[in-house]
């Protein structure tokens, strides 16, 4: 209360502080961001410089760091959601964001029976770091069974495609082929049994309008 005389009277004036001001909590905004610091406040009736009325700020030392920020990837939790890099935008449309960095993108597939083969129909995208659970190939077959993947060995009469090379109980060998006719020769080729009349050594050993043709392994037959 400031007392101003004039005459023999003295009229008052009413300062900041005067008890008529209807004081504020204000909270300090040392990054500028529009939000304050709810553990930094002070009263008064008009605002103070470098404070402001909001206390929602959870970094009052970044001004990228507020409520409902945009996301960028740079290894913060920007809008203060518990989650850091999620969503960002500042990376391209084949990066993705990786420990703060944006990084190239790279497609990942389950591997659910961890055998070493994955998923064609289960992706995810990530960066150089391979997801728990997924694999970079994805030529399984049947991502439930281990002992079925394109390295298996395929088992005879189990009625199963173990090796996933799209044949059902092919042959391992030229005997799993043996037809039982004492006329034919009998070869597994890809794991398929083929049965030909004759072996040859040259074109002039099979019939009329058949070739001598090497099929591997030292044998030629005419076809």
């Amino acid at each position: 209360m400031i007392f101003v005389p004039i005459g023999l009277f003295y009229f008052y004036s009413c300062s900041n502080n005067d008890d008529d001001c209807t004081e504020q909590t204000w909270y300090q905004d040392s990054d500028a961001d529009g939000f304050g610091n709810q553990n930094i406040s002070q009263q008064s009736c008009n605002q103070p410089s470098g404070y402001v009325i909001d206390n929602t700020d959870f970094d009052d030392n970044n001004s990228t760091a507020y409520p409902n920020a945009t996301e960028l990837c740079n290894g913060i939790d920007d809008n203060g959601n518990g989650t850091i890099d999620e969503d960002t935008i500042n990376c391209a449309v084949d990066e993705v964001c990786e420990n703060g960095a944006c990084v190239t993108a790279v497609m990942y597939y389950r591997d659910s029976d961890g055998d070493g083969y994955g998923d064609s129909n289960d992706t995810i995208i990530a960066g150089s770091i391979v997801p728990t659970g997924y694999v970079l190939d994805n030529t399984d077959c049947n991502d439930t069974e281990t002992s079925i993947n394109p390295g298996a060995s395929e088992i005879p009469n189990n009625n199963i495609d173990d090796n996933c090379n799209g044949i059902v109980d092919g042959c391992a060998s030229n005997t799993a082929c043996d037809d039982g006719n004492p006329s034919t020769f009998d070869v597994c080729i890809d794991e398929v049994c083929y049965h030909y009349d004759t072996q040859c050594n040259n074109n002039s050993d099979c019939p009329q309008g058949q070739t001598c043709v090497d099929i591997g392994g030292g044998i030629s037959v005419c076809q």
